[in-house]
C-alpha cells in the first residue's frame, strides 16, 4: 500500500490511525531490510521498534523534495541496524573461528538457491565486508555515503567491497573445484 502525503501529514499531527497505517504498510518492507543486516530475530525486532520510534519522532524532518518516504524510512532502519551491529561487535571480547566443511555443490544449484539461502551464505562473510557489500550492492549507496554511515574513509569502503567480492569468488572457486 502506498503511503500518501495526507497520511504522512496526519502522522506529523500525531494521528494514531495514520501512524498505525504507516506502521502496517512499512513493517514487511523494513523487516526485509533488517533481515539482510541482522540474523537474530530478537535483534531485528528491537531494531525495528527503535526505528519506528525514530521514524515517528523525526517525521517532521521528512521533506518530499529530498526523496521518497519509503527510502527515508529505509535509511533510518539501515542506520539502526548498523548501529546495533557496531554495538554488538564492540561488546565481543573474543571471536571463535570455526572450520566449515563444504558439501560438494554443482554450480547450477546456485541458480536454484532462494534469497534466504543466498543470504545465509553471505552472512558467513566477515561482518565488515558484509556491511559494505550490502550497502553498496544491495541498497545502492555510494562509497562516500557508506563511509559516512560507517564512520570510515571512502577508500576503506572500496577496499572492503573488493575484499567482499574476493571472498565470494573464493567460495565459488572452492565449490567448483570440489564438484
Amino acid at each position: 500500500m502506498d503511503i500518501n502525503k495526507a497520511t504522512i501529514q496526519k502522522c506529523k499531527e500525531y494521528n494514531p490511525q495514520a501512524q498505525k497505517l504507516v506502521y502496517d504498510s512499512l513493517l514487511p518492507y523494513l523487516n526485509n531490510i533488517c533481515k539482510r543486516y541482522l540474523s537474530d530475530v530478537q535483534s531485528r525486532n528491537d531494531v525495528l521498534q527503535e526505528a519506528f520510534i525514530k521514524i515517528f519522532t523525526k517525521i517532521q524532518q521528512f521533506d518530499y523534495l529530498r526523496g521518497e518516504f519509503k527510502s527515508w524510512t529505509a535509511r533510518i532502519v539501515i542506520n539502526a541496524c548498523l548501529q546495533h551491529s557496531n554495538k554488538s561487535i564492540s561488546r565481543k571480547e573474543t571471536e571463535l573461528t570455526t572450520i566449515e566443511y563444504q558439501i560438494p555443490i554443482n554450480p547450477d544449484i546456485i541458480d536454484r538457491l532462494s534469497n534466504e539461502e543466498i543470504l545465509l551464505i553471505l552472512r558467513k562473510m566477515p561482518n565488515t565486508y558484509y556491511q559494505v557489500f550490502n550497502l553498496f550492492i544491495i541498497d545502492g549507496f555510494s562509497h562516500e555515503e557508506i563511509a559516512e554511515m560507517l564512520n570510515i574513509k571512502s577508500s576503506l569502503s572500496r577496499k572492503r567491497l573488493g575484499r567482499a567480492r574476493d571472498w565470494i569468488a573464493r567460495r565459488t572457486e572452492l565449490r567448483s573445484m570440489i564438484s
